[in-house]
């Protein structure tokens, strides 16, 4: 990622509906700068599971609904 700084601002490249828009920013225009805190890694993977754990459970009752109604096949 590079970024570009210059002695009177930077450029801040916001995506604005999927696209990057480049805009030059003063350092005079900066009020406050906050850290935004990162997804880990380690999150998605759980957020995964989670999601497939889920579909296992949906699935596996929908097959023991199926089953106990007399099968699938007609």
């Amino acid at each position: 990622m590079a970024c570009e700084t210059s002695q009177a601002g930077f450029v801040l490249t916001p995506e604005k509906g999927g696209r990057l828009e480049k805009r030059d920013v003063s350092f005079q225009e900066v009020k406050a700068l906050k850290q935004i805190k990162n997804i880990k890694p380690t999150h998605t993977a759980r957020n995964i599971l989670i999601g497939a754990g889920i579909a296992v459970v949906v699935l596996g009752g929908l097959f023991s609904a199926a089953a106990a109604s007399g099968g699938i096949m007609p």
